[in-house]
């Protein structure tokens, strides 16, 4: 710098410096570069710190002092426009030394800027002075002071110190700049560190429960017993359904309500009935909105198998998703294999069935019945079902299926003997009793039989 400073000057400057690299903090910089070029220079009885905003190509202000901040907030200067704006065209320092000049230079503002600089002040400058900052021979921005006490005018020794205080601001914001930088980077990798562990952790879970699930399919454990674990490892109230609707296994908590059954076997069917199933569960809001029902499909396109209901408080995570929808699979394949095992009993059932029928009662037809446990010389009695108002296909053989596991089921809980196969449209049951029960007990079993038969049919037709 060619213009020496006075010693009281290079004081001023000393002192500036000084509390400018107090801080490595960019706000408390741009507000302590406004507060200490204010106080040092005598004429100064406010001024302003404008940094250049390159994509929108104006210069905003950042920081002020003794004027009114909130209106400043909103003043957005074009490069040429007003003192500010001369100053970082013309990239170097300005003093407009009175108000006519003032008065000249400002008539370039815009009606709105015009309307918040005099909203802004106590009046009309009877002096200014700009000072471009430059950091690597870049203008970056405009220190503008103004003097509002007509006795006191900016003069050419303010120049200099000025331009040697921007240059120590220009220092300081670099380093404030370079701080910053070097903060949000460590936060970066805090944030990526943190997102690495809690995926590890994540994936950790999800290859421990799909080795758990697969460790119970080897270990011939059924579906209650699968839905069991995701239900005590993840925590979800989880009801699976077959292709019909019907529930045939779940683990929930003990106050899990009723109503939120059927709403989740509803909206079950729905799906199943439907175009098919997203690739990510859509939520439904039940009982009374605390509670949040997603529903899986259980299966692939064009036969699906039935689908899990999933009730959940919150949002399920994507690791459980994965854990469910892997769940999904091993679901499947133990319903394949489930349905490899009724159809191999319901051929069985059906030789025998047939063999009775037509009174072939040979020794393959007898072993047969004694593999059953049937006393030969007792005597039996059929029921023949037969769907004749169900014209799809595969609804048809679902719900015969069904049935068939119904009175599979019911011959467990009466302890009643009894066989059932399917035939077309029809299921065929034979009930043998011993010669020893009366007539009237045994059509009363088969009364009762045919009675919950008939309520099913009315219900899934």
């Amino acid at each position: 710098m060619k213009e020496t400073l006075s010693h009281r000057q290079l004081q001023l400057l000393i002192q500036v410096s000084n509390v400018l690299n107090s801080s490595l903090q960019i706000d408390t910089i741009i507000d302590s570069i406004m507060v200490q070029t204010v106080s040092v220079i005598d004429a100064a009885g406010g001024g302003v710190l404008f940094l250049y905003d390159k994509e929108n190509d104006v210069l905003t202000a950042k920081s002020d002092s003794k004027f009114k901040s909130n209106i400043l907030e909103e003043v957005r200067l074009k490069p040429g426009e007003s003192m500010t704006g001369l100053a970082f065209t013309a990239k170097q320092c300005l003093i407009f030394s009175n108000r006519t000049e003032v008065e000249r230079a400002t008539a370039t503002l815009s009606a709105k800027n015009m309307r918040l600089m005099m909203e802004s002040i106590p009046t009309l400058p009877y002096s200014t002075i700009c000072a471009p900052i430059f950091l690597k021979g870049e203008c970056i921005g405009v220190i503008t002071l103004d003097s509002f006490d007509p006795s006191q005018r900016f003069i050419a020794e303010d120049i200099n110190l000025l331009q040697a205080i921007t240059h120590q601001a220009a220092v300081a914001l670099e380093k404030a700049s370079l701080y910053r930088e070097q903060e949000n980077a460590v936060k970066q990798l805090e944030h990526l560190n943190n997102m690495i562990t809690e995926q590890n952790l994540a994936l950790s879970r999800s290859v421990e429960i799909h080795n758990s699930l697969a460790d119970l399919v080897l270990n011939g454990e059924g579906l209650p017993s699968i839905l069991g674990f995701l239900h005590k490892k993840i925590g979800l109230q989880l009801l699976l359904f077959d292709e019909i609707g019907e529930l045939i296994a779940a683990s929930h908590d003990s106050d899990f309500p009723e109503e939120d059954i059927e709403r989740a076997r509803s909206t079950a069917i729905s799906q199943l009935k439907g175009s098919g199933f997203s690739n990510f569960p859509t939520y439904e809001q039940i009982h009374d909105d605390r509670t949040r029902l997603a529903i899986l499909p259980v299966g692939t396109k064009p036969r699906l198998l039935g689908a899990l209901a999933i009730a959940a408080r919150d949002e399920i995570s994507t690791v459980d998703i994965s854990a469910l929808e892997h769940a999904c699979t091993v679901l499947s394949l133990e319903l394949v294999k489930n349905q490899a095992v009724f159809d191999a009993e319901e051929r069985m059932h059906g030789e025998l069935i047939d063999g009775l029928s037509k009174g072939h009662l040979d020794e393959s037809i007898l072993q047969k019945a004694r593999l059953f446990d049937f006393d030969q010389n007792g005597y039996f009695m059929a029921i023949i079902v037969h769907l004749d108002n169900v014209d799809d296909f595969q609804k048809r053989t679902s719900i015969l299926r069904h049935l068939a596991s119904m009175a599979n089921r019911a011959f467990q809980q009466n302890h009643l003997k009894g066989i059932v196969a399917k035939r077309q449209d029809q299921i065929v049951v034979i009930l043998a009793f011993q010669q020893k029960v009366s007539t009237t007990f045994a059509s009363q079993n088969v009364k009762e039989l045919v009675s919950l038969l008939q309520k099913e049919i009315a219900l899934k037709s």
